[in-house]
């Protein structure tokens, strides 16, 4: 079966336009949303941070009961869950549910991370609270003895909610800057197919030596220039 140039061009731009509509929404999604659980990473640890201080006083002293009020009430100024954990990985405080409910959380990555000195960040589902969840843990510490861990998380879902938000954003740029893709094809294609055709009709005239055969092209490109010697 005998394919003609414009659909020959059309359809290899038509692919190629299709291949990057799809591929680049996908790998510019994953670099954003990489990027914004950096930046709440970093908000969480910023958090953990300027908590520390009087959360230690509480620690230190083994006010844990007071500890434990006290981290309930943040939870409603902070919308973030706070737990306070000692060194063994039992846990102390919990803005969420009672401390002597929950298991020992030494193994747990971030709280690992953050006995060995690290800042400890884990994203992972919460059996907890039964939803994924982003971790930012940091030691607490008195007179370079670590003493326990601070860890802050928040629900993924806060991130979900503005990924899904720029997701559309995404989806509407890709689909206008395709639709406009597709339509500059689809000229040049036919723009190109229909000088080749009036060459090759030209030259078919002057194979049958009728040598009044002119072309006329108005581009100014090489095709131009051939029909101009012709």
């Amino acid at each position: 079966m005998k394919i003609n140039l414009f659909t020959k061009i059309f359809g290899v731009c038509l692919v190629i336009i299709i291949l990057l509509s799809v591929l680049i929404p996908l790998l510019t999604f994953g670099s954003i949303k990489r990027q914004y659980v950096s930046v709440f990473s970093d908000n969480l640890k910023n958090l953990a941070v300027t908590l520390r201080p009087e959360i230690s006083a509480f620690f230190e002293t083994r006010r844990y009961q007071e500890l434990d009020n006290y981290v309930k009430t943040l939870k409603y100024q902070l919308h973030s869950r706070i737990t306070v954990i000692d060194r063994d990985g039992k846990v102390i405080a919990d803005s969420e549910k009672n401390p002597a409910n929950m298991e020992n959380h030494k193994i747990r990555p971030e709280v690992s991370e953050a006995l060995s000195g690290d800042i400890g960040k884990s994203l992972r589902f919460s059996v907890t609270v039964e939803e994924d969840m982003l971790y930012v843990a940091i030691p607490i510490e008195k007179n370079g003895k670590k003493l326990g861990v601070l860890r802050v998380s928040a629900l993924l879902r806060q991130i979900n909610s503005l990924l899904n938000e720029l997701k559309m954003h995404i989806f509407w740029i890709a689909l206008i800057v395709t639709i406009l893709s597709v339509l500059i094809a689809f000229a040049l294609s036919r723009g190109i197919s229909t000088s080749v055709r009036k060459l090759v009709k030209a030259v078919k005239r002057i194979s049958q030596r009728d040598f009044e055969a002119k072309v006329f092209l108005k581009n100014e490109d090489e095709l131009k220039e051939l029909g101009d010697s012709i």
